[in-house]
C-alpha cells in the first residue's frame, strides 16, 4: 500500500464515501457475505476506475471508503465524486441493483479549511493533515447520509451545526 504522506507533498483533497441504505436494510451481509462482498468489491472497482493515477482509495470501514485526491481543491473532489456517484447509480450490475439499492454519499473536505495547513513542508505534520482531512470529510459526508445519494463539502458552517 503506498504511503500517502510521502505522496502528498502540494494541497490535497479528502473524500469519505459511505454505500447508502439498501432496499431492506444498511447491511450489505443480510443476503449473505459472499454477496455482500462482490456488492462492496464493485464499489471499491467502479471508485478505482474514477479517479486519477495520483489518487489513493482504501476502504475505510465496513461499507465506507476513503479518497485521497494530492494536488486538488473541492472542484476537483467534486468532479470526482459526483463521477462515481452517477457511476455507481448506473453501473452496478443489474443481478445487483434487484437486492441492493446502489447509491453512495460523500462528504469532502480540503486543506483550506485546516488552521494548521501551510506551504511550508518542513512544518507540516502530514499524519495531523490527514487525520483532520478525514474527520473533516467525515463531518460532510454524515451531512450527506441525512438526504443519501448526495456529494456534501466541509464548511465551517457545517462544523457549527454538527457541535
Amino acid at each position: 500500500m503506498p504511503n500517502i504522506e510521502n505522496n502528498i507533498s502540494k494541497k490535497p483533497t479528502a473524500e469519505r464515501e459511505r454505500v447508502d441504505a439498501l432496499r431492506q436494510t444498511d447491511n450489505p451481509y443480510e443476503y449473505g457475505h459472499l454477496m455482500g462482498d462482490k456488492f462492496l468489491k464493485t464499489i471499491a472497482k467502479i471508485i478505482k476506475e474514477n479517479i486519477r493515477e495520483s489518487d489513493f482509495a482504501y476502504r475505510y470501514a465496513g461499507d465506507e471508503f476513503a479518497v485521497f485526491l494530492p494536488d486538488s481543491d473541492t472542484k476537483i473532489a467534486i468532479k470526482v465524486a459526483e463521477k462515481i456517484r452517477q457511476k455507481i447509480e448506473t453501473d452496478v450490475p443489474q443481478q445487483m441493483i434487484n437486492l441492493f439499492k446502489a447509491t453512495i454519499s460523500v462528504g469532502c473536505a480540503d486543506t483550506d479549511m485546516i488552521p494548521s495547513w501551510t506551504m511550508d513542508q518542513s512544518k507540516i505534520d502530514m499524519q495531523e493533515i490527514i487525520k483532520e482531512l478525514i474527520d473533516k470529510a467525515d463531518q460532510a459526508l454524515y451531512q450527506s447520509k441525512d438526504q443519501r445519494n448526495k456529494v456534501t463539502i466541509y464548511s465551517h458552517d457545517l462544523q457549527k451545526n454538527n457541535l
